[in-house]
């Protein structure tokens, strides 16, 4: 239907008429092949990549009840077909991308579904998304906590704070600091928050930190080691993490 991706919104109105999950699933794969056609010259490798792309639209879309399928908004099918392209080789941000779209065409979730998602998406990285989908998984579960340290080789009560650390899997004393960015795009994003002076009634969710031997990590061979504080933390989903979470996950 859609000869070009770029064409007038007046000429694509035209053909949008909520057509039939295979309808609208070809039509979105024209969009796919148009914004993505110079990937294929690139690497016979995107061509799979493409594929994979269609395929998971198309199957999104033939699991969405009939009655509840519509035309998605020009302006969030349009930005996310157009984005994705750069995000095809990771499977985590292609999925979500791929999500955005079909979510986009179902009745029930169009209220959830947001405009900024294109946005966020981009700014993660795929350690980013599979992170986010750990703490969707396992709100209930995940730990937060943060470090104090303070430096003993002064006098004046100096300290510097390490925030946040969560419990991903894989966290360990050699890479604590590198999943803390995580936590701040996360955060960044406005997708969790984080609060300092509240803690969880459940102490269980802060034993696998607990465990992690922080002290050796952070002080290393230092002649006069860090005094380290242990600071329990409460997060949760915002409302937009949680919009955004029934949106691409």
């Amino acid at each position: 239907m859609f000869k070009e991706l770029g064409q007038a919104s007046a000429d694509i109105s035209k053909e949008v008429l909520i057509p039939p999950a295979k309808e609208l699933g070809n039509v979105l794969g024209d969009m796919v092949s148009v914004s993505f056609g110079w990937l294929a010259k690139i690497k016979i490798k995107q061509e799979h990549n493409i594929q994979l792309f269609k395929e998971g639209l198309q199957d999104g879309l033939d699991n969405i009840k009939p009655e509840n399928l519509v035309q998605p908004p020009l302006h969030i099918v349009g930005p996310a077909i157009k984005a994705s392209k750069y995000y095809i080789e990771t499977d985590e941000l292609r999925q979500m991308f791929i999500n955005l779209v079909v979510s986009s065409s179902d009745r029930t979730k169009q209220t959830t579904v947001h405009p900024s998602f294109v946005e966020i998406i981009k700014q993660l990285s795929s350690v980013d998304a599979t992170c986010f989908r750990y703490l969707c998984e396992n709100t209930k579960t995940a730990g937060c906590c943060s470090l104090r340290l303070y430096d003993t080789s002064v006098n004046d009560g100096s300290y510097r704070d390490f925030k946040y650390i969560f419990d991903f899997p894989g966290v360990d004393t050699e890479n604590f600091v590198s999943y803390m960015t995580v936590a701040d795009n996360l955060i960044r994003l406005g997708l969790i928050e984080c609060i300092d002076t509240s803690t969880s009634s459940d102490k269980s969710r802060y034993t696998k930190l607990r465990s992690i031997d922080f002290i050796s990590s952070v002080n290393g061979s230092r002649a006069k080691p860090f005094n380290i504080e242990f600071n329990e933390c409460f997060w949760s989903l915002t409302s937009l993490g949680s919009s955004f979470k029934s949106t691409v996950l």
